[in-house]
């Protein structure tokens, strides 16, 4: 069997890109800027390195599962982890993806089960491996 090439193969990719990104859209809240500017006090959030947007034409939305949402702070796991994944930040799908994505390491749960566990740690471990798998 032969890989299609082509237009063919561009749909193909352009169809799992956008199941990816409505897979993360179904299994995550998002906020707005001026809800995240809101929370954190923290206007330029370009600044904030391991902060995970999503860009959706002219606006960035904020996956909720970054923020621990009662002492309104991002999770310094996730922002260490995104770092990992993503250092350039241009990539949020494909991190998001990673987070709500089914992980046999856990299960088959997603990496976001563990945050405000005590396994939380581990996503370190597996964020590390998934860049040696780059």
């Amino acid at each position: 069997m032969t890989t299609p090439v082509g237009p063919e193969a561009s749909y193909d990719h352009d169809a799992m890109v956008q199941e990816a990104k409505n897979a993360v859209l179904e299994a995550v809240d998002l906020l707005d800027q001026a809800e995240v500017v809101a929370m954190l006090g923290h206007e330029d959030l370009g600044d904030v390195v391991g902060l995970l947007g999503l860009h959706f034409d002219d606006v960035v939305r904020y996956p909720t599962f970054q923020f621990d949402m009662v002492a309104r702070t991002l999770r310094p796991i996730v922002l260490a982890v995104n770092g990992l994944l993503d250092p350039a930040g241009e990539d949020g799908w494909s991190v998001a993806s990673w987070w709500i994505s089914p992980d046999g390491r856990l299960g088959g749960a997603p990496p976001v089960s563990l945050l405000g566990t005590e396994g939380e740690s581990r996503l370190l471990v597996m964020a590390h491996g998934e860049v040696d798998d780059w």
